[in-house]
């Protein structure tokens, strides 16, 4: 897949997703200003190992924080794609 149509399709996946949960931190704190969410129902993983599930972050960039194709200036979002079994809780 290439670079621009995968970041069009993490987009699209993030801005359809309405299955936001709070996010935690190391210490299972509620992070501030980030939630998580499963993309895996949203995007296209066919070409990806059976059983990939693709899970986001997003969170409110820090002042001066450098953004990437994925990001936004009101959030920052952070993708990752796992073969971790469905019945395994992945947040």
């Amino acid at each position: 897949m290439a670079w621009a149509q995968a970041a069009e399709t993490g987009r699209a996946a993030i801005s359809a997703c309405v299955d936001w949960i709070p996010a935690i931190d190391a210490d299972r704190d509620l992070r501030d200003g980030a939630e998580i969410a499963e993309l895996t129902h949203l995007i296209d993983l066919s070409a990806y190992l059976e059983g990939t599930r693709m899970i986001v972050r997003e969170e409110r960039p820090h002042p001066g924080a450098q953004l990437s194709v994925f990001d936004t200036i009101e959030a920052r979002a952070t993708r990752c794609s796992s073969p971790t079994p469905h019945d395994q809780p992945a947040l």
